[in-house]
């Protein structure tokens, strides 16, 4: 996610360069690990330290209300592409996944 393309902060304050990444499990919305770069990326990296030490997933971070417009609005976005791209091919995964659960526990 862009900084300056996908939140109003980034184009109202002129940011040229910024992103955030996040790696996450598909079907369970656990966070493995966020790369923010940018201006204010202390603005953002203690959440997802938090939810990455409190197994928070992408799903609940999805439903919760950010202030507007912030950096922290970037959460919303990245958590929002998580979603539109993961739920239209669960169907398909949850198979596997049911799998390697299964034999992981045994």
């Amino acid at each position: 996610m862009d900084f300056k393309d996908h939140t109003d902060r980034g184009y109202t304050d002129g940011i040229e360069n910024g992103f955030i990444i996040v790696d996450a499990i598909r079907l369970t919305g656990q966070i493995l690990h966020a790369t923010i770069v940018g201006v204010n990326a202390s603005e953002i990296i203690s959440f997802f330290t938090l939810a990455i030490s409190q197994k928070i997933s992408l799903y609940k971070i999805y439903r919760l209300v950010y202030p507007y417009p912030t950096f922290s609005s970037g959460i919303l976005k990245v958590a929002d592409f998580f979603m539109r791209e993961t739920l239209p091919n669960i169907g398909k995964e949850l198979g596997a996944f049911l799998k390697y659960r299964f034999i992981r526990n045994n």
